[in-house]
């Protein structure tokens, strides 16, 4: 599946950081931001609601800017789902950290080299996650930290430059189905390696996605459970997006 984007005047306007572009993935839609490591513009905070300003003025000057960041990608992304309100105030933040959405939609936030992502759809009984990883540099230690045993046999068939890419893609996709997640089952996760990827081929075209299953075992679930998800690489990076069935009970 390839990523559709969109070029949307009006959100473009509206961001005062440069604003890539909006587009969609299947039922979601992404915006995508560019910030500055340094500097938050004035005329950005004018643009987040009054609960998000007062989690600025909590932060430390270096997370400000990708914060800032972020909100406004994913509020970009949330104007973009059909039927989504306004929210003036803002999105406060749940317990863990991640942006509480109004009741009926949901999203997920990544930044990585100056780049925000958000993802936001309609509430359609799944939660979804984003993640966004840099190839470079090179980690050499990473597959050995997040691939378990079978991963590490079906790699060790890759040629040497199909090799990096394939750990990042399951590394971004871990990430993002660990996003998906409520926070019952997250507590259930250890350690990646509880996690096994099966992809539906090598990840080499660029915005191109490759479909995925990513199945979870723990001895806290009382089965296995699989979240899907597609991944792809953009330029000089890795884009994953997971979606899991929601666990009330858990």
């Amino acid at each position: 599946m390839g990523l559709e984007w969109e070029s949307i005047a009006a959100i473009q306007r509206m961001l005062p950081y440069k604003a890539l572009s909006v587009g969609t993935v299947g039922r979601w839609v992404i915006a995508g931001v560019c910030y500055d490591r340094v500097i938050v513009p004035p005329a950005a905070l004018l643009h987040l609601g009054r609960v998000e300003r007062k989690i600025v003025e909590e932060l430390s000057t270096y997370a400000r800017p990708a914060f800032v960041a972020g909100r406004l990608a994913l509020r970009a992304a949330l104007n973009a789902v059909p039927g989504s309100p306004t929210c003036p105030e803002g999105f406060r933040r749940a317990t863990d950290g991640a942006p509480a959405l109004p009741g009926g939609f949901m999203g997920s936030i990544t930044h990585k080299a100056c780049l925000a992502l958000a993802v936001a759809g309609a509430d359609c009984g799944v939660g979804v996650g984003i993640d966004l990883e840099s190839k470079l540099p090179e980690r050499s230690k990473l597959s050995d930290r997040i691939l378990n045993a079978d991963e590490m046999k079906e790699l060790r068939l890759l040629s040497p430059c199909d090799l990096w890419p394939e750990v990042l893609a399951r590394f971004s996709l871990k990430e993002a189905a660990f996003k998906s997640l409520t926070a019952p089952l997250r507590y259930a996760i250890h350690s990646f390696k509880q996690m096994s990827v099966r992809m539906s081929g090598i990840v080499r075209s660029t915005g191109v996605f490759q479909d995925a299953d990513i199945e979870i075992a723990s001895d806290r679930l009382p089965v296995a459970l699989v979240v899907h998800g597609m991944v792809a690489l953009l330029g000089k990076q890795v884009l994953a997006l997971s979606w899991a069935d929601c666990q009330d009970a858990m």
